[in-house]
């Protein structure tokens, strides 16, 4: 079964460093990862204006799926809603994925106990509302907090340095993934 590994936390608190780190490593070690990114930007869009796909949406068309070389894109023409992330998780399970890592959509995961949680925070009262509000299982707290460890006092969640324990959380994602 694939592990879904969900890294949450605020803005610029180091979670798609972290997520860089994981896949890296991983993949680097031939483990197949894919992710899930939240943008929350209320206009963005990866298509272009002027361009083959954005021309076929404007049209009219449903869905557009743009296929290149080494990229494939699914553009959709109606606003997209996802309040459940077993929809997007449904978009890569049949890949055949060692991990799944989803950035961002903190409150559609917060409370689920069927993915596994990194907290990240840039500080103490951050990762105490975090700590607070995310059900288990959460395997480790990182981010900038971690930077000194002497300020996070009676958390019983693992705190690991990603510059200089970053291979302790490797080894726990590699043994969950081996459940």
């Amino acid at each position: 079964m694939t592990l879904t590994l969900a890294v949450i936390g605020s803005s610029k608190s180091g979670k798609t460093t972290l997520i860089e780190y994981i896949v890296s490593k991983l993949s680097g070690e031939g483990y197949r990862v894919g992710t899930i990114k939240h943008i929350h930007l209320k206009d963005f869009t990866f298509d272009t204006s002027g361009k083959d796909t954005w021309r076929h949406r404007r049209a009219g068309a449903d869905i557009v799926i743009g296929v290149g070389e080494k990229e494939l894109c699914i553009f959709n023409r109606k606003e997209l809603k996802f309040d459940k992330i077993e929809d997007l998780l449904a978009l890569i399970r049949d890949r055949d994925l060692d991990l799944i890592i989803i950035e961002g959509f903190k409150n559609l995961i917060m409370r689920r106990r069927d993915v596994t949680k990194v907290i990240t925070a840039k500080n103490l009262e951050e990762l105490k509302n975090l700590l607070n509000s995310t059900v288990e299982p959460i395997i480790a707290v990182m981010g900038p907090i971690t930077r000194d460890k002497s300020k996070i006092q009676g958390v019983e969640t693992p705190i690991i340095d990603l510059y200089s324990e970053g291979e302790k959380l490797i080894e726990l994602i590699k043994q969950l993934i081996s459940r």
